[in-house]
């Protein structure tokens, strides 16, 4: 079985490629016991157990070769790792820092237009980027995740978080456990449907204007240094419109929404008014 795989790489006429190839069929059959652990690793440092490849044995021989036999599903999982373990080496980058910067960037592109695709292709790109050597909390992927959202996941999440705190079910966790934070933002997604991409591709590039003209201290960006308008960034609508309104509307509709219920998770407006109009 292993010779097919090496037979096949010897004819590229790169020997380094082909010495590359054994090595990582005898490591692989080492430790057919943990080979998601060893593909980790080598997505990692990019590097494998040359000593190993060294060893004069033939792969047969090995007591993990029969692991590899593809008339059982255990043995076809292995072989779909091996797939894995070529793939890491042979597209890992010479420089581990580099890797990683490039299998975060792979990540951050990943649009949410749809909710159901969004997940299982964020899900993926993480862990390649969590394997490269990336290192972050479920609070930050959850804040990164979150400033992807379009117009009418936004609003449908901050309504979301809204009526489950004006009914006493408000879950301080929601954005600290990443499968919390998944499970919400999936039923707000069922809800409301994909976005529309040029909207999308607005609302997101609207958002990038409003960061950079913040970063500059307010100056800048086509709102011309205006504060954005609150009522639309909590409500996803302004009563005065766009037309009439003083202030910017560049950012996201209902981004702010949360911000309308206090600590105890009560509406503000009908604590201080004892009358809310924005209530689902």
């Amino acid at each position: 079985m292993t010779s097919l795989l090496v037979e096949g790489v010897k004819r590229c006429g790169a020997e380094a490629v082909t010495e590359d190839a054994r090595g990582l069929v005898m490591n692989a059959v080492f430790r057919s016991g943990d080979l998601e652990v060893l593909v980790a690793e080598v997505n990692k440092e990019g590097v494998f157990d040359r000593e190993i490849s060294e060893a004069e044995i033939k792969v047969a021989e090995m007591p993990g070769f029969r692991d590899f036999d593809p008339s059982t599903a255990a043995g076809r999982e292995c072989w779909r790792q091996l797939r894995e373990l070529f793939e890491a080496y042979f597209s890992h980058s010479a420089e581990p820092a580099v890797c990683e910067q490039r299998q975060k960037e792979k990540w951050k592109k990943i649009k949410l237009l749809s909710v159901s695709l969004f997940i299982p292709s964020e899900k993926k790109a993480f862990k390649k980027w969590k394997q490269a050597g990336g290192d972050v909390t479920d609070a930050t992927r959850i804040e990164d995740v979150k400033a992807r959202f379009g117009p009418k996941l936004a609003l449908a999440y901050a309504r979301y978080v809204e009526s489950e705190a004006c009914v006493g079910r408000r879950d301080d966790q929601l954005e600290k456990k990443w499968g919390l934070f998944c499970k919400a933002m999936e039923r707000c997604g069922k809800a409301v449907g994909p976005e529309d991409e040029d909207e999308y591709d607005a609302a997101m590039n609207a958002a990038g204007r409003v960061m950079v003209a913040a970063a500059a201290g307010g100056s800048g960006g086509s709102s011309g240094g205006k504060e954005e308008c609150g009522e639309r960034l909590a409500y996803g609508e302004c009563s005065f419109g766009e037309a009439r309104c003083r202030f910017s509307h560049n950012g996201i509709a209902g981004s702010r929404r949360t911000e309308e219920v206090d600590e105890q998770g009560n509406c503000r407006q009908f604590v201080k008014h004892q009358d809310c109009r924005r209530l689902l």
